[in-house]
């Protein structure tokens, strides 16, 4: 179910967090879309010579689930994604389970924007594999100026 929250409904140091599982078959369709087909995502034994454990999942692709948390659940139906600041900390592999999470970090009912602090981590390690922010604008205005309009 798509959460449906307007700006007047979250608060400072509101929280949310999701689960994913990294898919080999993930890492091919991003690869099929976007036309990054690099060998260090492609092949395995590519990657292994240049020193990592497996071949790694795109960073746009991890990027991608913070944009899922946002469209999703915080906040959800209404999110604008206006500006990412991410940075990739460590490589992320097929089959890594992440952890995304986002917390509040500003709340601005006049501009209706919220800024989020963003992070994936491993699961397994609880390795940060990468973190930032993102600033979300709204599509619909909070209830009170909805209210007010009608008013």
């Amino acid at each position: 179910m798509i959460a449906r929250l307007t700006p007047d409904e979250i608060h400072e140091q509101d929280c949310h967090t999701l689960e994913v599982t990294v898919t080999a078959e993930q890492i091919d369709r991003f690869a099929a879309v976007t036309g990054d087909i690099s060998p260090l995502h492609m092949d395995a034994e590519f990657a292994r010579q240049r020193g990592f454990n497996d071949r790694v999942s795109h960073g746009v692709l991890t990027l991608g689930f913070f944009s899922q948390l946002v469209g999703v659940h915080l906040p959800g139906e209404n999110a604008l994604l206006q500006s990412v600041n991410v940075r990739f900390l460590a490589p992320v592999y097929p089959s890594d389970r992440l952890r995304i999470d986002a917390v509040v970090d500003h709340c601005s009912m006049e501009s209706g924007v919220i800024v989020l602090k963003i992070m994936a981590s491993r699961c397994a390690s609880d390795e940060i594999v990468a973190k930032g922010k993102i600033q979300v604008g709204f599509t619909q205005r909070s209830k009170h100026e909805l209210n007010e309009r009608r008013g």
